[in-house]
């Protein structure tokens, strides 16, 4: 492998890999593209070498796919959410039906060959459809904010109107932001893992119940928050707080205390 950090390239890509990301082949290496499509021509520019593989960030594409599309979200290239929003929806279901393909070639179960893998079944209208939010919180000048890390990074880029977002989960997604601020719960600042580190809301589809779990390094006094949170939303019907002290990229830990409601109902919105 003669590829080097920071060597520009142009590459074809010949297919998209589990992650969304473009693939191509250059001198027999394998070289992943995020942000690249299946048929494109693109001038790439090497960010790391792998022992396998290389991979790299777009910089230009010479040849665009016919299924490139402008994402509708704003903040699509900046926030770590979503991987294939620029490829056409129609296109975005043969990929996640591929990617069954790619697993079942790769894992081969006995008698995978013989089974039969329909197409997957697309929505009328693909937005607000995760039932389901986990955002990460962060403290900027004593203001909590949450939302999800950029690619690759930990940069917390803030979401408050997520487009593929449940949008009664946003909006409580915002509220607990705002209370966290407004109690002044200790919550983590960039290289000070203190306080409030995740925030998880689910929804249910059927009942409407939510679900919130507060996942913290320390113990906190939510009382009053949560008092505030039910008065908005009294459909906010479980409120669990998960103690993870650990310093690694898991979110939970393995001490869950509820403090509002049951645990039953949170097999309920399941």
């Amino acid at each position: 492998m003669n590829l080097k950090v920071k060597q520009k390239i142009p590459l074809k890509i010949k297919r998209m890999g589990i992650n969304g990301e473009g693939i191509g082949f250059y001198q027999k290496t394998l070289v992943f593209v995020p942000g690249a499509l299946k048929g494109e021509d693109i001038y790439c520019q090497i960010t790391s070498i792998k022992r396998n593989f290389v991979e790299a960030k777009l910089l230009k594409v010479n040849k665009k796919s016919k299924f490139r599309v402008v994402p509708a979200c704003t903040i699509y290239n900046e926030c770590g959410g979503c991987q294939i929003m620029h490829l056409h929806y129609d296109k975005q279901l043969e990929f996640k039906t591929d990617l069954l393909h790619q697993a079942l070639k790769k894992f081969a179960p006995a008698g995978y060959e013989n089974y039969e893998i329909r197409p997957t079944i697309g929505m009328q209208e693909p937005k607000y459809y995760r039932a389901k939010l986990q955002f990460q919180t962060r403290k900027f000048k004593n203001q909590v904010k949450a939302g999800l890390y950029a690619q690759n990074s930990h940069y917390l880029v803030e979401l408050k109107d997520c487009l593929v977002q449940d949008k009664e989960t946003q909006v409580i997604a915002n509220r607990l932001a705002e209370l966290l601020t407004y109690h002044q719960i200790p919550s983590v600042i960039e290289r000070k893992n203190l306080g409030v580190r995740t925030i998880m809301v689910r929804r249910a589809r059927k009942t409407g119940q939510v679900q919130i779990i507060i996942v913290a390094n320390r113990q906190l006094n939510l009382t009053q928050l949560v008092k505030d949170l039910v008065k908005d939303f009294p459909e906010v019907v479980t409120v669990a707080v998960n103690t993870n002290t650990a310093k690694t990229s898991e979110i939970y830990g393995e001490k869950t205390e509820i403090i509002l409601g049951r645990r039953e109902y949170s097999r309920r919105c399941s």
